[in-house]
Formats: structure tokens, sequence, C-alpha cells
């Protein structure tokens, strides 16, 4: 069995807040600052939780407030165009405002941190608080990761990125990498699962004290992954995800000189101090239940009314037309079309008013389509901007008729534009795709590589 010597123990106390004899032990002055500016800025990135929207696709008063002193600054000081509102929904978001607000956030809890040091100097530690700190954090934390898992877990996450008519008829090269990740996630129902459920276990053990340490591990490797996929893959949630990585660091920082040795010195080590602010005894066996309510109501918003928006998001109504079409004749005019660029090749109808097109140089068009089917009509209008979500082209409403020879057959014919025109489509089956009809293999004679 080996022993510590005393200098190795006082050193080690004073590294490890969660020590038995760290409470009247003086902290270095380097941990002392770096522990307020840490505070200060944990707590304005955590606000207004545990108060404020029930969901992440909402927006609270205290993001409202960041989001307009940050376009204000841009405007003013940095002359910058501010982000549109509809991209910023919540804070710290990958654009010039939640950059600002990130920055707005660094200056003021250092000058915090600077006002805390000239006042309050001479304090040796700051148990207390980060006990009560390690609780905001733990919770806050704790209900992100049971809400981005429980979004994965019921495979509600990635469900808008399915592999269907869309993706499967865009040329590969014109994916942007966020949608190649989404796609490549959203194909595994069970991978989505997999993943959501390490989410899900490390924020519940985050509820428990004693199992604190457990669940941040668990949480600082999904995170890291997570991290490397959203910077490797240009999806838009660099700054909020290294942000949950963060705070995952922040709750293992006081036992990594015990981790340490147990993993890697091979030391033995003391075991941690689970004394909170609040004594134990008070209200007994009431604070265990009170404790166990938290964690079920928790566990049941967030798997139930919170999961609420990307359900409906999941279910939206499909095009009468729906599936992936191959254009066989247009005519424009009474006259055939040749093979250029800007002539249609194939059609996709999704979403209940979506029309995409793919014409022949491989790029996608996206266009209002309703449709009324006891009318035999569909109306199509201006070719829509994915990015803002509005019209890019004027282009006025062109009502066109429809017949269907047979299922597999859909015939156009209106004026569109202003000129009269014939398109006639056949229907894919796009069951036939590969990646669709492949399936899951126990046994392969060879690499299945297409």
């Amino acid at each position: 069995m080996t022993t510590s010597s005393p200098t190795q123990a006082t050193e080690e106390n004073a590294f490890s807040l969660n020590s038995p004899q760290s409470q009247g032990t003086a902290w270095p002055v380097a941990h002392r600052i770096a522990f307020r500016l840490a505070s200060c800025f944990i707590v304005l990135a955590l606000l207004p939780f545990p108060f404020g929207a029930g969901s992440f696709y909402e927006t609270t008063l205290y993001q409202s407030m960041w989001f307009a002193a940050a376009s204000w600054l841009c405007m003013h000081v940095l002359y910058l165009t501010p982000t549109p509102a509809v991209a910023a929904p919540y804070t710290l978001a990958d654009n010039i405002i939640g950059y600002m607000e990130l920055l707005c956030f660094v200056v003021l809890a250092a000058l915090a941190a600077i006002v805390w040091t000239l006042v309050d100097g001479k304090r040796p530690n700051y148990r207390t608080l980060h006990e009560w700190l390690r609780i905001y954090v733990r919770y806050a934390l704790a209900f992100a990761m049971l809400g981005y898992g429980m979004d994965k877990v019921f495979a509600l996450q990635f469900n808008w990125s399915l592999p269907g008519p869309g993706r499967l008829a865009q040329p590969l090269g014109n994916y942007s990498p966020m949608a190649l990740l989404w796609t490549f996630m959203g194909y595994s129902k069970p991978y989505t699962i997999f993943t959501g459920a390490g989410e899900v276990i490390g924020g519940v053990l985050l509820f428990f004290r004693r199992t604190t340490t457990l669940g941040a591990l668990i949480i600082c490797g999904v995170m890291a992954n997570v991290v490397a996929l959203n910077f490797s893959y240009d999806v838009g949630v660099k700054v909020f995800s290294s942000l949950l990585l963060f705070l995952t660091i922040f709750l293992l920082v006081p036992d990594l000189r015990r981790l340490m040795n147990i993993f890697v010195l091979n030391r033995s080590t003391p075991a941690a101090n689970l004394d909170g602010p609040i004594p134990i005894h008070w209200m007994g066996r009431t604070r265990m239940v009170l404790h166990a309510m938290l964690v079920i109501l928790s566990l049941y918003w967030l798997s139930g009314p919170s999961l609420q928006g990307p359900r409906e998001r999941g279910q939206r109504p499909k095009s009468p037309f729906y599936g992936l079409y191959q254009v066989e004749a247009f005519t424009k005019d009474g006259k055939p079309l040749g093979q250029n660029d800007e002539n249609w090749r194939r059609v996709i109808f999704e979403g209940k008013s979506d029309m995409t097109i793919l014409t022949m140089d491989d790029s996608m068009h996206y266009y209002y389509a309703d449709v009324d089917v006891p009318k035999n009509t569909v109306t199509i209008s201006g070719e829509r901007d994915l990015d803002s979500n509005q019209e890019k082209e004027s282009l006025s409403k062109s009502v066109l008729t429809f017949s269907r020879p047979n299922p597999d057959h859909l015939e156009i014919r209106g004026n569109l534009a202003n000129q009269p025109v014939v398109i006639n489509m056949r229907k894919v089956d796009t069951s036939k795709f590969t990646l669709v009809s492949r399936g899951f293999h126990w046994v392969q004679n060879g690499a299945f590589y297409r």
C-alpha cells in the first residue's frame, strides 16, 4: 500500500477542491483568479436557467436582450451588418451576433473578476461558493444533455434529413458538409439512439452528487466528439457545443488529480468530499424525495412536452405528388427544349407546398407549389432561398393544370412565367436506390462498397 508524504498530501489537497481537507486550505492565487473569471462567465452564459423557455427552440427575454445589445454593438462600434433575427434564436450562435455576445460575456466576466479581486482578494478559498456553482452547472448541463439526448433517443433531431427523394436525387458533390453529416446521422436510427443514450445517461448521472464525476466523464467523451463533428462539418453550433464541453471540464477539474492517480499514475487516492453546501441531515428523507421528484419530472418534461416542436417538424404534411420524378419531355411554346444546363432534369415533391427542380447542371432550385387535387391545379411561385426562407427572385404565381395518366406518370401544362409549357414526368422508384435498399447484413462475402 503506497503512502503519501505530508508535502504531497498538502499539494494534492490544495489542487483538489473535493478533498476532505480542502475546507480550510488556502487556494493558490491563480486558482482563485481563475475561479472568479470562470464563475462570472458561466453565470452570464447559463442565465436565465432555470427560468426561461421550456424548449431549446424558443427565445427567452434574456436572449433577446443580448441579441439587441450585440446588434447595436455590431452596427455602431464595429460597423458590421448584424445577423437577421431569424438566424439567431439563441445566444452564442455561430454568426456575427453570437460571436459579439461571446465577446461581451468574456469582457464583462473579466471586468467582474477584476472588481471581485479588488473587493475580496484576501479570501483564502471559495469552496462553499464553488459547491453552489457546481450544483448550478450540474443541473444546467444535465437539462441540456437530456434535451438533446431525448431528441436523439426518440429519433427526432435528424428526422427532417432522412434520405428521402430530395437527398437521394441530389448529387453528393452538392451536399453541404452539414447536410452530409445530418444525412449520415438520419440514415441510421439505431446509431442516432445510441448517441442520444450516451447524452441521456450522462445527464441523469449529473443529478446526483456521487455520480457527477462519472456523468461528467461520459459527457466529456460524448461532447468532445460532438464538438469535433461540428467543427469538421461546419455545423452552426460550434460555440454553443464548445460551451457545453467547457462546463463538463469545469465539473471535472476538482477531480483531475484523483483521476490522474487512478488511471495514469497507479497511486492510491483519498475519497472525494461529497459534503455539499446544504447539510445532509437537513430535511432528511424529504430532501431525497424532492430530489427524486425533480429527476422524474425532468425526464418526463424533456421526453414529452419539450419534444412537441421536433415531433411536429417531423410530421409536416406531404405533397400529394410526394416522390421523385424524371422529366421525360418538356415543351415550351410547342417546341421541345434542347439539352442545356438550365433545363429541368428531375422534379422532387416532399413538403406540402415544396417543389425542388434539379436542372441539367445538377443545381437545385426550390419553389413553392400548392397542389389543389379537387381542381387538378398546381400553383407555382417564386424561387426560395433556403438560407433566409425568402423568395430569391420575383416570379408571378403560375396556375397550371395537372393530370395523372397512371400512378407512375404526371403531366403539368399551362402558362409558366407567361409561356405555355407541357411537362411530362415519370415517377422514380426510390426504393431501388442502393442507400435505401441495401439494409443490414450479418454475413457479407466481401465488402459491399459502391
